[in-house]
């Protein structure tokens, strides 16, 4: 079980409220199993961490079913305001550094997210292609691709990419031995 920082639980709960009026988590959170309920309604803080990462990738889905489409297009929302929200003291620092030197410092952010984090490697593939791969990430719910492909989408984007493509070739929650992230960028 990885645990995710509180601020992510923090951040994306802010922003349920904010989209869909202040009872929207309590209709989430009536659709869940009684275990999920009783994680999600301790007290969170934001520095310390949260609930396991099953659990918020859970609460994520039934919101992108009760508030959206079902077509996961919630979930990218989410990832897209936690990267806004969790970057912004570090938004002058994307913008001058090129996007192989961010991601190459990236496994060292992802592991203030998770605990345990696994083993999380950038590797520079060409000028403007490299791939993130993760491995020893126990129990990767379903789903948790949606979140990070848009995370890391924009990531490449904030720190001057054009056109970034990010595709999750394999996914340790379907069996493969590595998570693994192809990235292009002009």
């Amino acid at each position: 079980m990885a645990l995710l920082k509180g601020s992510a639980w923090t951040i994306n709960f802010q922003f349920i409220k904010e989209r869909f009026g202040a009872d929207a988590l309590e209709k989430i959170f009536e659709k869940m199993s009684p275990e999920d309920q009783a994680a999600l309604r301790k007290p969170i803080v934001d520095v310390v961490w949260g609930a396991d990462f099953s659990v918020y990738m859970r609460f994520i889905l039934l919101a992108d079913q009760i508030y959206g489409k079902n077509d996961k297009a919630l979930i990218r929302d989410t990832a897209k305001n936690q990267f806004m929200r969790d970057t912004k003291l570090y938004s002058w620092f994307f913008k001058v550094l090129n996007p192989n030197i961010v991601c190459k410092i990236s496994p060292a952010l992802w592991a203030t997210y998770f605990k345990p984090c696994g083993k999380f490697e950038y590797h520079q593939l060409g000028e403007k292609h490299g791939e993130f791969y993760l491995t020893g990430f126990d129990n990767m719910p379903l789903f948790h691709d949606v979140h990070h492909t848009q995370y890391m989408t924009e990531l490449l984007t904030h720190c001057g990419a054009k056109n970034a493509s990010v595709v999750h070739t394999k996914c340790t929650a379907k069996g493969d031995a590595s998570c693994t992230w192809d990235m292009h960028w002009e």
